[in-house]
């Protein structure tokens, strides 16, 4: 339920403020990535063991992502 309600308190942040909602979604999806690297079951198959991590970090780096270079294009005047 915790990690639930953090990612829902992502989620939200990003439409108030684009720049720390960015930052913070691109750090969530590293750090997911990486504990999952860290702590995933030493048994699963190496294959395994990468989806799963792309499958947790990618969708919070890309929305991070997408929400920095539209800030940047909105400031560029885009």
């Amino acid at each position: 339920m915790g990690v639930g309600l953090l990612f829902v308190f992502l989620a939200l942040v990003p439409w108030r403020w684009e720049l720390t909602g960015g930052i913070l979604l691109v750090v969530a999806g590293l750090l997911a990535g990486v504990a999952y690297a860290i702590w995933s079951p030493p048994r699963l198959p190496f294959v395994s063991r990468i989806l799963t991590t792309v499958v947790f970090s990618a969708p919070p780096l890309a929305a991070g992502i997408l929400f920095l270079m539209h800030r940047r294009a909105k400031a560029a005047g885009a």
